[in-house]
């Protein structure tokens, strides 16, 4: 009984820590060059960690492209991303000191900090935005929410131009994806059983990924394997063709 407490100790602590990075790490990515590592999506890019409907996790490029930001925008937005980056990093999990164990309250208050601030960050980034903007931001968000799922970097969105069919079906594999996820989660809570959690849920995103790129052509295949062959994915499905039947244009 207490080897298994402790075994459910650590991965919650383990799931509450990559959460917080993973956080951390989608707005140093959506900077772009210059901010901070992090984690580039992966397995806990899932059900408890998409982007909260935040502009700040999306790509700039992909924000100026999609919603046609002005200089000045585009300044004040890096300026409002740059600053909740500075205050999150406050409230990132620090490595146990001589043995000790991280305190799970503390963690999980931070990680709630974490997501209340991502939240009032992204209402003053939305007040950045003229009225049309602000109605079209939600679906570039759930574009790269949806692209990350299945596996696609969001960094090469602009360069793949997905058709409206293609986004469509991406949703739908993504929407899908995202439901078996949240069902192993719950149910690993409910078996106090985590332990194959992690495996169930890779696999999950490795079938998505491999379904998404059914629906790309030769030429956005191309494109995302090779962004995933130069930037590699440490806990993320790699960069994988797309299976035979696919939409080859």
């Amino acid at each position: 009984m207490m080897l298994a407490r402790l075994h459910k100790s650590k991965t919650l602590v383990t799931v509450l820590s990559m959460a917080c990075l993973t956080l951390l790490g989608a707005a140093a990515l959506a900077q772009g060059p210059g901010g901070p590592g992090g984690p580039r999506g992966g397995f806990f890019g899932g059900p408890m960690m998409r982007g909260g409907g935040s502009i700040l996790m999306v790509p700039m490029p992909i924000l100026k492209q999609q919603l046609g930001l002005s200089s000045s925008q585009e300044d004040q937005l890096n300026t409002i991303r740059k600053n909740m980056q500075q205050e999150m990093q406050s409230l990132r999990p620090q490595r146990p000191q001589n043995g000790q164990r991280p305190d799970m309250q503390t963690m999980q208050a931070n990680f709630q900090k974490m997501r209340t601030m991502m939240e009032d960050y992204n209402k003053k980034a939305m007040a950045v935005l003229d009225t049309k903007q602000r109605e079209k931001a939600p679906k570039v968000v759930k574009l790269v929410d949806d692209a990350n799922t299945v596996g696609i970097p969001a960094e090469v969105l602009p360069q793949l131009k997905l058709s409206e069919d293609q986004v469509k079906h991406i949703e739908s594999i993504a929407d899908d994806t995202q439901k078996q996820m949240q069902t192993a989660f719950q149910n690993a809570r409910q078996n106090n059983d985590f332990s194959s959690m992690r495996q169930t849920m890779m696999q999950t995103r490795t079938t998505a990924h491999s379904n998404a790129m059914t629906v790309l052509t030769d030429n956005q295949i191309n494109i995302v394997n090779n962004y995933l062959k130069n930037h590699p994915r440490g806990m993320g499905p790699g960069g994988r063709g797309g299976g035979p039947g696919g939409n080859r244009n």
